[in-house]
């Protein structure tokens, strides 16, 4: 199967034809029997009923199929219905894995698929591949789940790594959670709440978060993010409680996401409330 039996569509896979690999099928006493050599870097995955299972690196089984039954066999008695030479993660692609601009984000710095090191290798032990991402310098690592959709969670380990295996052809991190996506930046857990907007208020002036001086900066010893601002001239800082549509003057000079909570708060005395936006308006 020259497209990896239908894998290529999936992955930016290498799949030799099979004059590439060398295939042939010869006949003797009323048998076929295949030969062939998967050309390196790739391996040779046999398909039983649709499931594949990549070979050792260097192994090339061979197929005989008698014409009295007309099934491709192994050497054991196993039975077959497809071969082809691919990469030696091809169930466990990590080709869109990374997602660029903080998956979509509202962040301030995101680092590009190019900016990264995505090192794949290969374990025949547990049978499947890994992965481990590092990060631009000054970047985290961060990952999004099946169940959490686009919510980004700070990595512990700063060079993580997401293992796959064939059968589920899922990745999954070191706490057996499915991950769907991987990025890195700064604070991408900590998505900017700032309304240019108003937040939707009909007030005369609304500052947009450059004019506002928003930032988001990392605490690293504090295990948090911190949002600072200086509303301009005119404006003033008013924050928006979850569920609550009613704007609350705000007296403080930041806000403060930590790395357990991946939500905002306020940072002053009474105990910290959490806030759905943030904005910069006038009174009127």
């Amino acid at each position: 199967m020259p497209d990896c039996n239908g894998e290529l569509s999936t992955c930016s896979c290498t799949c030799p034809t099979a004059s590439e690999a060398l295939f042939a099928v010869t006949a003797a006493s009323m048998v076929c029997s295949t030969s062939y050599t998967c050309p390196s870097p790739t391996r040779a995955v046999l398909y039983s009923s649709g499931t594949g299972v990549i070979q050792p690196e260097g192994s090339n089984p061979a197929l005989m199929c008698a014409e009295s039954d007309g099934t491709w066999k192994d050497s054991l008695g196993n039975t077959y219905d497809a071969l082809t030479c691919a990469d030696e993660c091809v169930f466990c692609s990590s080709e869109n894995l990374y997602k660029e601009m903080c998956n979509g984000l509202a962040v301030a710095v995101c680092d590009s698929k190019a900016m990264v090191t995505l090192a794949q290798t290969r374990d025949d032990g547990v049978g499947g591949c890994s992965v481990q991402l590092t990060c631009a310098a000054g970047s985290r690592a961060y990952y999004f789940t099946q169940a959490t959709g686009n919510k980004a969670f700070l990595t512990s380990n700063p060079m993580p790594t997401f293992t796959c295996t064939d059968s589920t052809k899922m990745f999954s991190n070191d706490m057996s959670e499915v991950v769907d996506a991987i990025t890195c930046g700064v604070c991408v857990h900590c998505p900017s709440p700032y309304r240019d907007n108003c937040n939707g208020e009909s007030r005369m002036t609304c500052a947009t978060s450059s004019q506002a001086l928003v930032a988001i900066n990392r605490d690293e010893p504090g295990m948090q993010c911190l949002m600072s601002f200086a509303c301009p001239a005119g404006t003033f800082p008013f924050y928006y409680e979850v569920g609550n549509p009613v704007a609350m003057m705000y007296s403080g000079t930041q806000f403060m996401c930590g790395d357990f909570y991946g939500v905002f708060m306020t940072d002053v005395a009474p105990p910290p409330v959490i806030i759905e936006a943030f904005t910069c308006m006038s009174m009127t």
